[in-house]
């Protein structure tokens, strides 16, 4: 059966209101019954702290009576005679005028030899323990039970001058203590005391059936717990550990009763839920009203709304419904609605076809707007030009994003007005552009983009600060290097990438660019899973430490066997690993692969240091420090087993950064090093506030050392200048006996290269190293003849 639509409205709204009203009353109950237990539980921790407080009070006390009584010449002197009558009277006198409840005096070996106490004690003596305490720390705060009366006591030595005695002053746990503590904290109080054998003392400001039942030592004593008394009566209480040994224990707990605290409550919930049930039975005559006047102009909205909905936004003859205010505002609201999405729809179509920040058109127009040109008749000749804002990260790291994007804003004004016509430039991604050049003759786009380029790379002025612009452009001409726009645009883009990897201006597409360009697609995507599915390998090359002639160290390098393209050089996919993003997951599966390598070698007793390459982009991550501690830990290695070498370039790219990482590396104890020394632009400060250990001279320096002065001087002082701050020096590129003797004489302390051998993979590197004969490798008839040639120059 259908429901009316006044039905169709009443029902949900009184289901709702109903729903929310016991929604809204239980919530209440139920927070006020929380806010009882928290309260109460608040209370309950607030007077464990006042109990606590007030024991550590009667503690201070009776430590500073104790110090005056053992300080005493008159009481030292009663001691010191042994007379038990006078001991007694000494006792007794301070006994009253410190107003304490227990006084005793213990022989040396802890046994007792007087107390206050009219009986014989029981358990009065002091163990071995108590005085090796005392004697330790010069006295002793703690709890005892003497003839089922529990004391808070304080132990000290009687010293004439040495310790003739031990001297007991206490105050006890009673009934007194237990109404001070509920007067101070408004909760009753239960004093407990047991031994192995049950109860010693049961001292409680409750009635005793209850006391017992709510302080069952088998619960865990740092919980609330929850009782019913025998009028069923819900109490909560919380236990406090007084003292606890082998022999005994004593426990306090505190109590207060939540039946009481609801109790108070009760007729504000009354009232809460009379108050509820009478806005239930408003609002639901409220929801009837409402239903019916708003179902009486529903349908001439339904024929607004089904107007809007036929893309009809211009409908001013609609009639007025005059019967509410609200309706009025309602017709009101949708006319503007059809004048909103109207707006909206226009603002739409124009972010779809434009940037938002800098207003130029986007991909999709400039694609269209080229596949126009195309399809146009009259064109003949035109230029894509992709645009490339060198630099432009270290923009927004330098001065911020807002000066990033008033930057981004005023080159595409400017990029804008050196075009003719309108849409004719466009931005593609954050610092990457596109111009269309309109052109009769290709021979002039040279010349044109350089004119552009030379326009675009003035100074931009922001907030009183030049900003110099440096661009790449990389050009593709209609027809000749495409006919389609996404051709053109692809390969306008391949050109840019050109000119961004070898440093130029300008580069125009070239034919076969584009097989090379797919090749670094397939190259990326491969690297990937050649990552994931361990198809990458590691060889390791030797390094001679020249003082011992032994194998200090070895270089780990990574090699791509590819299964289709065969050696992929580590040049060229290292480069597109760093392009791409992957540099961070292949430096993990090399450093992953090391700590595995070098733990197995530790067990064929090969125990060179293994070094392993970072890049600039390792450096930009935090988290490779930890990472590295976790892969030592994992294959029980010392951070002394793995070196980091750190290419110079790399440490000049962000100097601060990069220092503050290698502080990292260095405080997990990892030796560092410099690697390709002499090809950056490092300054000796910078160089000597590096936490390295060691440089590396690049082998570009060293391969023609024999026969080149030049070489030859910067290597001497290179190497004299890492000694003298404290640095040892490594030399690779080593391919002749001639390089190796000149180094060895200039004080060089590590070799590598070709001459002392090419690198191998693990396995091969492992039985080289077992063969590694210093004499054998080093000293031969060719050796000597060159070292006869070094000694006659």
């Amino acid at each position: 059966m259908k429901l009316t639509l006044k039905s169709q409205i009443l029902i949900p709204f009184l289901v709702l209101i109903f729903t929310t009203s016991v929604a809204i009353i239980g919530s209440v109950f139920f927070a006020t019954k929380n806010n009882i237990n928290l309260q109460l539980k608040e209370s309950l921790y607030t007077g464990k702290n006042v109990f606590e407080r007030l024991m550590a009070i009667r503690g201070d006390q009776l430590i500073d009576s104790s110090e005056v009584m053992v300080s005493d010449f008159g009481f030292k002197a009663a001691i010191a005679s042994s007379d038990k009558n006078t001991i007694l009277s000494a006792l007794d006198n301070y006994q009253q005028r410190t107003d304490v409840d227990l006084m005793m005096i213990h022989n040396i070996d802890g046994s007792l030899l007087a107390n206050t106490l009219n009986n014989d004690p029981q358990d009065s003596s002091l163990s071995q323990k108590d005085i090796k305490t005392i004697k330790k720390e010069g006295g002793l705060l703690t709890t005892m039970v003497i003839n089922s009366t529990a004391y808070q006591v304080a132990i000290l030595p009687v010293k004439a001058p040495t310790t003739i005695a031990w001297a007991t002053i206490g105050v006890a746990i009673n009934t007194a203590f237990a109404e001070e503590l509920k007067k101070l904290t408004n909760l009753d109080v239960s004093f407990i005391g047991s031994n192995n054998k049950g109860e010693l003392f049961t001292i409680s400001t409750l009635p005793e059936i209850m006391s017992a039942d709510a302080s069952d030592n088998g619960n865990d004593l740092t919980e609330i717990r929850h009782f019913y008394s025998d009028n069923k009566e819900e109490f909560i209480s919380l236990s406090i550990v007084i003292h606890k040994l082998n022999d005994y224990q004593i426990n306090a707990h505190i109590f207060t009763s939540l039946t009481k605290a609801y109790a108070q409550y009760t007729p504000l919930q009354w009232q809460i839920l009379g108050i509820s049930i009478l806005a239930l039975l408003t609002s639901a005559l409220g929801a009837l009203s409402i239903s019916k006047n708003v179902t009486k102009p529903i349908a001439f909205f339904v024929k607004i709304a089904k107007q809007i909905s036929d893309g009809d936004y211009t409908d001013d003859k609609a009639h007025k419904q005059r019967n509410t205010t609200e309706i009025i505002t309602l017709e009101n609201s949708f006319k503007k609605m059809q004048k909103g999405i109207a707006d909206r729809e226009s603002k739409i179509l124009h972010q779809a076809y434009h940037d938002t920040l800098t207003g130029l058109p986007n991909r999709t127009q400039i694609k269209e707007y080229i596949t126009s040109l195309i399809e146009d008749s009259s064109t003949t000749e035109f230029t894509v030009i992709s645009i490339n804002i060198a630099g432009f990260s270290q923009i927004n790291d330098a001065f911020g994003f807002d000066v990033g994007d008033d930057f981004l804003k005023t080159f595409s004004k400017r990029l804008e007005k050196l075009t003719s016509t309108p849409g004719l430039s466009a931005r593609l991604s954050a610092d990457n552009f596109i111009t269309i050049l309109p052109t009769t003759c290709t021979d002039s786009v040279p010349k044109s983009a350089h004119t552009i380029q030379a326009a675009l790379e003035k100074n931009i002025n922001l907030s009183n600060i030049d900003i110099a612009v440096s661009v790449r452009l990389g050009a593709a001409s209609y027809p000749e290097q495409g006919d389609t726009a996404e051709q053109l645009l692809r390969r306008s883009g391949i050109a840019l990438n050109v000119a961004e990897t070898y440093n130029r201006s300008l580069s125009f597409y070239e034919t076969g660019e584009d097989q090379q360009y797919m090749k670094r697609i397939r190259l990326i995507s491969d690297l990937g899973d050649a990552i994931k599915n361990n198809d990458l390998v590691m060889f390791y090359q030797p390094k001679i430490d020249l003082h011992s002639q032994s194998i200090s160290q070895v270089e780990a390098l990574i090699r791509w066997i590819h299964k289709d393209l065969g050696f992929i050089p580590p040049d060229d996919f290292i480069g597109l690993a760093e392009s791409s993003g992957m540099m961070p997951d292949l430096t993990r599966w090399v450093l992953s692969s090391v700590a595995a390598q070098a733990s197995e070698w530790r067990k064929q007793n090969v125990n060179a240091v293994v070094a392993v390459n970072l890049s600039a982009h390792d450096l930009a991550h935090d988290g490779l420090p930890s990472f590295i501690t976790e892969l030592l830990r994992e294959h029980s290695l010392n951070a002394s087993d793995i070196m980091l070498e750190i290419t110079e370039s790399a440490v000049m790219d962000n100097p601060e950064h990069a220092i503050e990482v290698l502080e990292s590396f260095k405080a997990l104890g990892i030796d560092l090093s410099i690697d390709d020394f002499g090809t950056g632009y490092s300054s000796l400060s910078q160089l000597k506030s590096m936490p390295v250990d060691e440089l590396k001279i690049d082998k570009s320096f060293i391969l023609n050392l024999p026969s080149n002065k030049d070489d030859q001087i910067i290597v001497q002082s290179t190497i004299q200048l890492g000694h003298n701050i404290g640095l040892r020096i490594v030399a690779e590129g080593v391919e002749t006996i001639e390089a190796w003797h000149l180094l060895e004489q200039w004080g060089c302390d590590k070799l590598q290269g070709y001459f002392i051998s090419k690198p191998m993979p693990a396995e091969d590197f492992a039985q080289w190293y077992a063969q590694y004969d210093p004499a054998e490798h080093c000293i031969t008839p060719a050796n000597k003849n060159v070292e006869s040639l070094l000694g006659n120059s």
